[in-house]
């Protein structure tokens, strides 16, 4: 038997949430998503439940962004930082379940919001991009990822920093998150995170979240990489505090 399924009025809450969760991911590639939706589903279900529900119906529509990701993307830094990132996830999972998630939420944000303001300002890292620099930011991430479920601050930091234009940033961010995700993912699956409960909450996420990338990503093809920009830093800004003052 499953227990506790949700109300009418919670499963439209989690429906509203992806639809405009997934138009931010396909439009940005991902950057800003996380952040968005953390919020939002921490409230609805709590944060330790929340987590390991967005790595799933993120890992799940992935696929629509990964093949044009991967032909985009800037592989010799994507890769470090990725591997870097899966090594972390474990750490930043065990400490979702022993810290206390207000206080990891809120410096979370700070980090993000700071982050944000030195991009705004026009501040550009023009230092040599070198390996022990994408591990480190791979790694920051990746334990970021696995506690909070919103590691993308220090990858678009870093990335959007380069000389790279929005679509090889998009890409990169995408292939990155999604190495990340898929091996928090099995690390949730393997340690019982998932009951069936949860996994009747995530089956009616997918399809709506779906919808919402593939909307997203043709509003993505039509505007301009200053748009882009914008909208990246825009969301991140709103939502760092957002869920500061949460």
């Amino acid at each position: 038997m499953i227990d506790a399924l949700p109300s009418a009025g919670e499963a439209a809450a989690l429906i509203a949430t992806v639809v405009v969760t997934g138009v931010v991911r396909g439009f940005t590639g991902g950057i800003g998503s996380n952040a968005v939706m953390a919020p939002a589903l921490a409230l609805l279900v709590g944060p330790q439940r929340a987590v390991p529900m967005m790595l799933m119906i993120n890992v799940v529509t992935s696929m629509q962004l990964i093949p044009e990701a991967a032909r985009r993307s800037h592989w010799p830094e994507v890769l470090p930082m990725g591997f870097a990132g899966i090594a972390m996830a474990p750490l930043g999972i065990y400490l979702l379940y022993v810290l206390d998630e207000s206080v990891m939420r809120r410096a979370v944000a700070v980090a993000a919001m700071t982050l944000t303001v030195i991009l705004i300002v026009g501040w550009r890292y023009t230092g040599p991009r070198s390996l022990p620099l994408a591990t480190g930011v791979g790694s920051l991430a990746g334990l970021l990822n696995g506690a909070v479920g919103v590691g993308g601050p220090p990858v678009i930091f870093y990335l959007m920093s380069g000389p790279h234009d929005a679509a090889v940033v998009r890409a990169s961010f995408t292939i990155f998150i999604s190495m990340v995700q898929t091996f928090s993912l099995i690390v949730f699956l393997f340690s019982g995170a998932f009951p069936p409960d949860q996994l009747v909450r995530c089956a009616i996420m997918v399809p709506p979240f779906a919808l919402g990338i593939w909307a997203g990503t043709h509003l993505f093809r039509r505007s301009s990489e200053a748009l882009f920009r914008r909208v990246a830093l825009g969301l991140m800004l709103a939502v760092s505090v957002a869920a500061l003052v949460a």
